[in-house]
């Protein structure tokens, strides 16, 4: 993203009017960026080849001091880079300002835990890693990150290239949705018409769902988004999920 404007639940973007109200779960989540001054240069030397992000929303069953019925977002991230210039480190902000606390995050580089700097503020909790791209290698930053839902009901992110070097080979975006199916058919009315649950595709139209980009991918119980072959710099999308609450 071209600066990570929003974090990992809730995130305010272009076109959003309904997150306007909040920094949104957009909150966003993390994407990395050069958060140094001297790394400006280099890392546009550095290439992010690929990035795959899979949340899983669910209805909190007391987790994390959090109470039962409560939204929460599980943000899995992960992103390939590949050096094209010399090796350089760079602090890398992870999760960008959130509207709410990060009940769980951590970040494997190469699949080793990287220590990380968090910074609490009202409001908003930030995360920092310090990364070490070594010269004309790739590495893989993976990020996980629980979350509670804003207020709004909302989950998103603004996508974009994030000041790194063109072009992005793959990414993609997928909603796993099958424990709030698995929710909302439960707490039926027993008595409501039809007898037998709505289908996946009746459970998001009847709680009016928005969904941005339109036209999701719908494969079993989660939504999917994929773009290849990125190249435009100025690439740049906005996507989120909101819907309305029945519990």
């Amino acid at each position: 993203m071209a600066n990570h404007r929003n974090c990992f639940p809730l995130l305010p973007a272009r076109g959003w009017p309904l997150l306007w109200p909040i920094a949104l779960l957009l909150c966003p989540l993390p994407g990395l960026r050069a958060d140094c001054p001297d790394c400006e240069d280099t890392a546009k030397l550095i290439q992010r080849v690929s990035v795959r992000d899979d949340y899983t929303i669910f209805l909190s069953s007391r987790q994390n001091g959090v109470p039962v019925g409560v939204p929460l977002v599980r943000l899995t991230r992960i992103e390939q880079f590949r050096n094209v210039g010399p090796t350089c480190e760079k602090r890398l902000l992870l999760a960008h300002p959130a509207t709410t606390p990060y009940l769980e995050i951590q970040c494997l580089i190469d699949g080793a835990p990287a220590p990380l700097e968090k910074i609490e503020k009202k409001m908003e909790d930030s995360c920092f890693a310090d990364v070490v791209f070594p010269a004309g290698k790739e590495i893989e930053i993976r990020t996980e990150i629980l979350q509670r839902v804003d207020a709004n009901d909302i989950v998103g992110d603004q996508i974009d290239y994030d000041d790194w070097q063109p072009r992005i080979d793959d990414y993609r975006v997928t909603v796993d949705l099958g424990k709030m199916y698995d929710s909302f058919c439960q707490t039926r009315d027993p008595g409501s018409k039809p007898a037998s649950p709505p289908t996946f595709e009746e459970f998001l139209k009847s709680q009016e769902f928005e969904l941005e980009p339109a036209g999701p991918q719908i494969e079993g119980r989660t939504i999917s988004w994929h773009w290849q072959h990125i190249s435009d710099p100025d690439w740049d999308i906005s996507f989120y999920i909101r819907w309305k609450p029945w519990w």
